[in-house]
């Protein structure tokens, strides 16, 4: 059973607002199931280093080519960074809201750096297990960003 997450009415706001959105955390907090629940009709790519992703990676703009369908939903960016300046590229060229979802776009050194990069994202969350996570009631947050807008 899926609980509704407190950041799921802003990540649709988010979503509505910005060409991309970034979501990032540590390693099994909900990033994936807070944004397939979200999104349910979404493309859903995952990126795993055991999968091969060398098409994404040789040819990044055919790639997402092959994937016009919005929002992309691109999750485990992290193992195709090839697609990062093909991503921003295309925002560049159409700032059209809604179109990129990137999750678990992060390094534990400087995450704000690779967001950046990755076109002109309209957030940067890293998600947490918190208690107050799983709630639709106010959000509590350590980052003051989460409860701005």
């Amino acid at each position: 059973m899926y609980i509704r997450r407190m950041i799921t009415n802003k990540l649709l706001k988010l979503v509505k607002t910005f060409p991309a959105v970034v979501i990032t955390g540590a390693r099994q907090v909900g990033k994936s199931t807070l944004v397939r629940n979200s999104f349910p009709d979404a493309d859903m790519l995952v990126f795993d280093p055991v999968i091969d992703i060398e098409n994404a990676r040789q040819d990044p703009e055919l790639f997402l080519d092959n994937h016009l369908k919005k929002p992309l939903i691109l999750d485990e960016i992290q193992y195709a960074p090839e697609l990062v300046p093909a991503l921003k590229r295309r925002i560049d060229q159409n700032r059209i809201s809604g179109q990129y979802i990137l999750n678990r776009f992060t390094t534990m050194e400087c995450p704000e750096i690779n967001c950046r990069k990755s076109g002109r994202p309209g957030s940067f969350y890293r998600s947490g297990r918190f208690q107050s996570f799983r709630n639709d009631t106010k959000p509590i947050s350590r980052n003051p960003g989460w409860n701005s807008g």
